[in-house]
């Protein structure tokens, strides 16, 4: 492995750790708003 393909791996990596901690934090919101509606 090259240093070409190892910058390619550890950007798959952080950019797979980015979008699992986005999801992650919109998984919480939505289950925090299911959990606390607002009431009319």
């Amino acid at each position: 492995m090259n240093v070409f393909q190892a910058g390619l791996l550890m950007m798959a990596y952080g950019l797979g750790g980015t979008f699992a901690a986005l999801i992650l934090f919109y998984g919480v919101i939505r289950l925090l708003n299911a959990v606390f509606k607002v009431k009319k």
